[in-house]
């Protein structure tokens, strides 16, 4: 049993080390780890399948590889109705990974966005990663904001008779109540500016 590194089975198919670890994790390419500084291990057994599977296709035109390509073309025209951009190879290989209902689905939701979307790459790797959908739109929500929905407001913290701008004693008020009336609104003001609110 002969095992090779990522380097040699990178050289040996043409492609990226990066593109050989990327099977590995997925499963298209078996390997083994004994440690991280000897790196995954693959049978050269393996490498010799991938390689015959490979000539095949090559060799032989299929139904397969044909849509293969198909697919690729709708996603760059997909992509291109979107953004009125031509996609990158990058976008294409990441699209092209997932399935072409999913890679439409990503589309649709960097279209609805509600931001015009500065990294497309990032978007779609972020959209498929955390399986954003149409439906479940990523809606941004301000840190104060969330804490502000349940607080009253000012005119709900102020009393009528004050909101008005109106003399305590002119509207019949006490002084007792307008004390209780003026600290509860002192409390409620001190609180909101130690939340960081005001």
């Amino acid at each position: 049993m002969n095992y090779l590194s990522v380097r040699d089975v990178s050289i040996r198919l043409g492609k990226s080390e990066e593109t050989v670890k990327r099977w590995i994790r997925k499963g298209k390419l078996s390997a083994k780890k004994n440690s991280d500084r000897e790196g995954w291990l693959i049978l050269e057994s393996d490498l010799e399948q991938i390689t015959r599977k490979k000539q095949q296709l090559s060799s032989t035109p299929s139904v397969l590889l044909q849509q293969q390509v198909n697919e690729k073309e709708l996603i760059a025209l997909a992509f291109q109705g979107v953004t009125l951009l031509q996609p990158t190879q990058d976008i294409l290989d990441v699209l092209s990974e997932v399935r072409l209902k999913r890679a439409l689905e990503v589309l649709l939701v960097m279209r609805q966005s509600p931001k015009p979307v500065k990294n497309p790459l990032g978007f779609i790797r972020k959209a498929i990663r955390e399986n954003w959908t149409p439906e479940t739109i990523p809606v941004r929500i301000v840190k104060n904001q969330a804490a502000r929905r349940n607080e009253p407001t000012r005119k709900e913290m102020v009393p009528d008779w004050l909101h008005n701008g109106q003399d305590h004693l002119s509207k019949g008020i006490d002084d007792s109540t307008f004390e209780e009336d003026k600290k509860r609104l002192e409390e409620s003001l001190k609180n909101r500016r130690s939340d960081g609110i005001l």
